[in-house]
C-alpha cells in the first residue's frame, strides 16, 4: 500500500498495476486490494492486475477492481 501511494503521489498516473508471476499467491492479496480500492476510488485510479493465474479467487478480485473502474484482466496458465 504504502509503494502505491508513493507512485501516485510522485506521479499523479491514474493507473496502478500489480506485475509478477504469482499475485494472486500473495497471501493478502484481497485485503489489499480493498484497501487500494477504498483509497483510490474517488481518484479514479484504476487498479490492474495483467497477469493471474486463474483460480477460486480471481471472480473476487475482478469484481473489486471493476468498483473502480472498467479495466482488464489477462489470464495466464
Amino acid at each position: 500500500m504504502d509503494a502505491a501511494l508513493a507512485a501516485y503521489k510522485s506521479s499523479g498516473y491514474e493507473e496502478i498495476a500489480f506485475g509478477g508471476l504469482s499475485v494472486t499467491d500473495y497471501p493478502h492479496i484481497k485485503e489489499l486490494l480493498e484497501n487500494m480500492v477504498e483509497h483510490f476510488k474517488n481518484k479514479c485510479v484504476n487498479i490492474s492486475l495483467p497477469s493471474i493465474k486463474p483460480n477460486n479467487i480471481v471472480g473476487e478480485l475482478s469484481a473489486l477492481i471493476a468498483t473502480v473502474k472498467k479495466t482488464g484482466l489477462t489470464f495466464c496458465s
